[in-house]
């Protein structure tokens, strides 16, 4: 077989593992932001069944509208809560699946130019600012989720 095949045939090979390395991190990311969701359920049910429980025992008007007023609020901060938690896993997830685009467009560089015969490419260049730029707003958006 030719050089040139054995090389082409690896670098086909690095390319599909690149591919299952960042789906496996888009996936990652998804179960992290479901399962964030599941807690999220979990505690309106529970505390709609506490909220069910005490509707019991309130005897006057100026309780109930109390028990109301507190779960409306409670309610507000969950929500809050619910969509600030979901843009910050979002936002991670996408910092890691960039995080993984920028080593995987290293790696296919780098057996570029092991590769004789194959001219470097000025596309990789920009694919690789392309990628830092969005890796850097990502992260950038995600510091602030935090703060």
């Amino acid at each position: 077989m030719l050089q040139s095949n054995d090389a082409s045939f690896g670098l086909y090979r690095s390319a599909l593992k690149s591919v299952a390395d960042m789906t496996n991190v888009y996936l990652s990311g998804m179960e992290r932001l479901q399962s964030a969701q599941a807690e999220t359920f979990r505690d309106l049910v529970a505390e709609q069944a506490e909220i069910a429980k005490r509707m019991e025992s309130i005897s006057t008007l100026e309780e109930l509208q109390t028990m109301q007023a507190n779960f409306t609020r409670n309610q507000m901060e969950r929500m809050g809560s619910f969509w600030r938690g979901m843009f910050t896993n979002s936002c991670q997830s996408q910092v890691d699946f960039l995080k993984e685009a920028q080593s995987k467009a290293r790696e296919v560089a780098d057996s570029l130019q092991g590769m004789e015969g194959v001219p470097t490419s000025p596309a990789m260049s920009a694919m690789k600012m392309f990628v830092d730029a969005a890796h850097s707003a990502y992260a950038a958006g995600l510091r602030e989720t935090k703060l």
